[in-house]
């Protein structure tokens, strides 16, 4: 398996008009060229459920217990207080997505972004209370959009805590709302798809020398629109198969490798089926 790094690999693709060039992404919480992208990725998952109320669960501090036995009980907790809601007649189903954060004090917290009805605080604060013996709990309305984006760069400005046996985050099978009306690619548009272990900084440079015009989204990826004198810097290229390179622990990177030395070309799964 070959092991490129997210700041030496780059995807583009080709279209009449323009190209897409974006990082080829490890997608790794603990990677920091990817951590933003997983976080905006978090958002846009929030987001897609339409919301409607934060919930937040707290874990006593103790010293017979650990951070990683806290954060099981409390995924513990919020499993059956779900059922206790069902049984109580509050709500006979949550769909939610859970997020974990870390305290100061390396304590974990849940955050609970859900679609609910109306749950009393003090019946949420007598649940925890007899569930892990701590009964702070927070929980607020959402009535704008504002208002979740406030919480979100409040509570998920890094990225969430993995616990020993927990997920950083998981979510109800219908959570998601909203889908994208579009596919991602418009397939009567598109070319080709390069995957290179090159540079995205490498090919902004080769489309400027064939005289692309290369701009910067805000998702991280660049976009680069020809000219009328401009030419394709990757037309004609030799499409060979990349030699595997594995990296020992401890060795250095090897330096990344100029598009004119190779580029693999991909298919989309299902587009010429």
């Amino acid at each position: 398996m070959p092991q490129y790094t997210c700041e030496w690999s780059a995807t583009i693709v080709t279209y009449d008009d323009h190209a897409d060039i974006k990082p080829y992404c490890c997608k790794c919480w603990t990677c920091d060229a990817c951590q933003h992208l997983r976080l905006r990725q978090l958002y846009c998952l929030i987001k897609s459920g339409d919301p409607t109320t934060w919930i937040t669960l707290t874990s006593r501090v103790t010293p017979d217990n650990t951070p990683d036995v806290a954060a099981q009980q409390l995924v513990r907790a919020w499993r059956l207080i779900k059922r206790r809601a069902k049984t109580a007649g509050i709500a006979e189903h949550i769909p939610f997505i859970a997020i974990f954060e870390e305290t100061k004090q390396g304590w974990p917290h849940l955050h609970i972004v859900c679609r609910a009805p109306y749950i009393p605080q003090r019946w949420l604060s007598r649940c925890m209370d007899e569930l892990t013996n701590s009964p702070i709990v927070d929980i607020r309305k959402i009535h704008k959009k504002k208002k979740l984006a406030n919480y979100l760069a409040k509570y998920l400005s890094k990225a969430p805590e993995r616990y020993q046996g927990c997920k950083r985050y998981w979510r109800s099978k219908d959570w998601t709302l909203k889908k994208p009306d579009t596919p991602l690619f418009d397939k009567s548009r598109y070319r080709h798809t390069f995957i290179s272990n090159y540079s995205v900084q490498y090919a902004l440079e080769d489309f400027n020398r064939a005289g692309w015009y290369t701009a910067s989204n805000d998702d991280g990826t660049y976009t680069a629109w020809p000219t009328d004198q401009s030419t394709n810097p990757f037309q004609g290229y030799e499409h060979t198969e990349p030699q595997t390179m594995k990296r020992q622990p401890g060795q250095p990177q090897a330096p990344p490798i100029r598009a004119d030395q190779w580029l693999e070309e991909i298919s989309i799964p299902g587009w010429d089926e």
